[in-house]
């Protein structure tokens, strides 16, 4: 009769335990509803650190080889240069509008528009690139690039 009498105090103890694991699962699933209190807002704000450069490394086996005894030599890169090729030439628009002469000095100054703007150019005078090498009342010749350019007179 002992027996039996602990084999029912065990069963019921079970159920009860199992009975109250079954309650906590079904009240935690049951329960959607929201709480009758004022609502609640959370402002969720988000900084996130920071990333600071990211360390690289690389692992080089130079260890002797187990299996043949040898160490491995470094195989030797040759690194060819590559061609360096020159960037195209910027044309500068370059025209010509005429010339008067300084009476004192029977120098010659030439009007000689570049990128828009007039400039009075002496012989031998270089701006934004463009030397004036020569002229006369019809043409004017100007280095541009290192290339000598021959530029007639515009109206």
């Amino acid at each position: 009769m002992k027996n039996k009498r602990n084999t029912y105090l065990l069963l019921i103890l079970v159920i009860v335990i199992w009975g109250i694991i079954a309650y906590k699962i079904i009240s935690s699933l049951g329960n959607n509803s929201t709480p009758a209190g004022p609502e609640q807002k959370f402002e969720v704000s988000f900084n996130p650190k920071p990333v600071k450069g990211i360390d690289t490394f690389s692992i080089k086996a130079n260890y002797r080889d187990p299996f043949l005894g040898t160490v491995e030599k470094p195989k030797s890169v040759i690194v060819s240069k590559p061609k360096t090729t020159q960037p195209p030439e910027i044309e500068i628009p370059v025209s010509y509008s005429g010339f008067i002469k300084d009476k004192k000095t029977r120098e010659k100054i030439f009007f000689v528009h570049i990128n828009g703007m007039q400039h009075l150019m002496k012989a031998n005078k270089e701006i934004n690139g463009v030397k004036l090498v020569s002229g006369n009342d019809k043409e004017i010749t100007v280095l541009l690039n290192k290339k000598r350019k021959i530029i007639k007179i515009s109206h």
